[in-house]
C-alpha cells in the first residue's frame, strides 16, 4: 500500500498535507534484509499499521535506481542522485517531510517497532 507516486516530491507533500498526512521517503536498496524486515516488522505487519495509513504517505525510493525524481519546481534529479543529496549511508533510511517539503526527521538503518514507533509520534 506505499503511494503509487509519479515521483514529483513537492506535488506528493502537498497532496498529502491536504490530506491532513506527512511524506515518508523509504530510501533502500533492493536485495537488502535490513529494509526488507523493517517493511515486514515496522511498516507491514506492526501493532500501528493503521497509524501509517492514516497519517502517511510513504514512497519507496531506491538508492540505485534510475527514476528520475522531482523534489520541487526547481530539482530533478535520479533516486541515486536524492540519495547522495540526503546523504544516504545505510538502508534502510527514512526521511520524513513537512508540508513545507522539508526534512522534519529521518532515521539511519534498521529500528525496532517501539523506537521507529516514536519517530512516528513525534513526526505526526
Amino acid at each position: 500500500w506505499f503511494k503509487e507516486s509519479f515521483l514529483d516530491i513537492g506535488e506528493d507533500v502537498m497532496e498529502a498535507s491536504d490530506e491532513g498526512k506527512h511524506v515518508m521517503l523509504f530510501m533502500h536498496l533492493t536485495g537488502c534484509p535490513y529494509c526488507y524486515t523493517m517493511v515486514e516488522e515496522n511498516i507491514k505487519h506492526a501493532p500501528y499499521t493503521d497509524f501509517i495509513k492514516e497519517n502517511f504517505d510513504v514512497i519507496a525510493l531506491n538508492i540505485r535506481g534510475d527514476r528520475e525524481v522531482a523534489l520541487n519546481e526547481e530539482v530533478s534529479l535520479t533516486e541515486k542522485e536524492l540519495a547522495e543529496r540526503f546523504k544516504v549511508m545505510y538502508t534502510p533510511t527514512i526521511v520524513f517531510l513537512s508540508p513545507e517539503n522539508k526534512v522534519v526527521a529521518r532515521i539511519n538503518g534498521y529500528r525496532s517497532v517501539a523506537d521507529f514507533k516514536l519517530v512516528l509520534n513525534y513526526v505526526q
